[in-house]
């Protein structure tokens, strides 16, 4: 699966979640419910929302699923959620723009598809 598709099943999904939420609370991005973000590896996923965070600057990540966190935060999420969270905690920042946005962040996938393509080329020369 190309950059392209994984970043436009994630921006779907993110539609989708927030259409579920009311507008005083964060979406929950749920991994498996049948919106293509269990064909994404996690890792990729976590990157793809990074961007979306950190340079379009249209959403906020505030908790992320219990595999990408470290032992001690695993071991708090099992005792206070009550088991393993299989789901990213976002904060849309861009609602009502969310999908024109999708366009400049179509415009913008060579720019972070060099990115990781550069970040995997450099993983493994390090490996």
């Amino acid at each position: 699966m190309t950059y392209e598709e994984k970043l436009n099943i994630t921006v779907e999904a993110i539609n989708e979640a927030r259409q579920f939420t009311s507008k005083e609370y964060f979406t929950k991005l749920r991994l498996g419910t049948g919106n293509g973000l269990s064909r994404i590896d996690l890792g990729q996923l976590h990157d793809i929302l990074l961007q979306l965070e950190q340079d379009e600057k249209i959403i906020k990540i505030e908790d992320t699923p219990t595999a990408l966190k470290s032992l001690t935060n695993k071991t708090s999420d099992i005792m206070n959620a009550g088991g393993n969270k299989n789901y990213f905690l976002i904060d849309v920042l861009l609602w009502t723009s969310m999908r024109k946005n999708e366009k400049s962040i179509a415009i913008n996938k060579t720019k972070y598809q060099q990115k990781y393509q550069d970040s995997k080329q450099s993983t493994r020369t390090t490996i």
